[in-house]
């Protein structure tokens, strides 16, 4: 298998998630919960793709140093769990404290702890995170597009758990109605 057998796959998954963060990003949008949980989408789709063993390891790589990339479990769950499911983040926890998570559009580092009202906060610069992706993404397609193994691992990847079942009955009586 080629990457020409799985282009278009590639350009409506990870190539739509690329370009709405590019788009959102060049046009200073400031929604940065939005840039935020796409990013989140986009380790995750790289996971699953098989261009990282993980959801966590793939946000690790986006991230500045190795100690910081060893917050990148908690910080995925608390990004992309946290925004996909009610649209704020997660906290922290932190020997029984509560760290806030701060998105911040302004920003021109990946990630630091700054006080915010008096207590410590994490703070993470949506624009500068977002270009990390947007590379990861490029360089994942670059590796795709010289190697069939990994793009047979793509193809695989996207097949799987990529349908939910409708029972016929209401599928008709829907058709029906449209």
């Amino acid at each position: 298998m080629i990457y020409a057998d799985i282009r278009q796959e590639f350009d409506e998954s990870l190539g739509y998630i690329h370009n709405d963060i590019a788009w959102l990003c060049e046009h200073n949008s400031g929604l940065n919960y939005t840039v935020a949980l796409l990013i989140g989408c986009a380790c995750e789709a790289l996971a699953d793709g098989g261009g990282y063993p993980s959801k966590a390891s793939a946000l690790a790589e986006l991230l500045p140093d190795d100690e910081w990339k060893q917050l990148a479990k908690p910080l995925f769950d608390a990004l992309r769990n946290g925004l996909a499911h009610s649209f704020d983040t997660k906290h922290i926890q932190v020997n029984g404290e509560r760290i806030q998570i701060y998105i911040d559009w302004a920003m021109t580092t990946v990630i630091a702890i700054r006080k915010a009202n008096g207590t410590d906060g994490l703070f993470i610069g949506a624009r500068p995170l977002a270009a990390n992706v947007c590379a990861a993404i490029n360089a994942f397609r670059a590796k795709l597009q010289g190697d069939p193994i990994a793009c047979q691992r793509f193809r695989d990847a996207l097949e799987r758990e990529r349908s939910v079942k409708c029972s016929s009955d209401l599928w008709g009586r829907l058709k029906l109605k449209a």
